[in-house]
């Protein structure tokens, strides 16, 4: 994706759990954010409007 950043700023739990429980199944949620919290430090959230992507259908054909 590119695009012109909006605005970053503090990683924010709230956030982290949305973006986490799109791609994880709920029971491992919570198992990931505890580890995260205790391992992998400090994280910003950076925004962005979207201007240009690019994307493939890594599905079965």
């Amino acid at each position: 994706m590119e695009g012109p950043v909006t605005g970053t700023g503090p990683s924010a739990d709230e956030k982290t759990r949305e973006m986490v429980s799109r791609y994880l199944p709920p029971e491992k949620v919570a198992p990931f954010l505890d580890f995260e919290r205790t391992h992998l430090g400090e994280h910003i959230v950076i925004s962005m409007r979207p201007e240009h992507w690019l994307s493939s259908d890594l599905g079965p054909a």
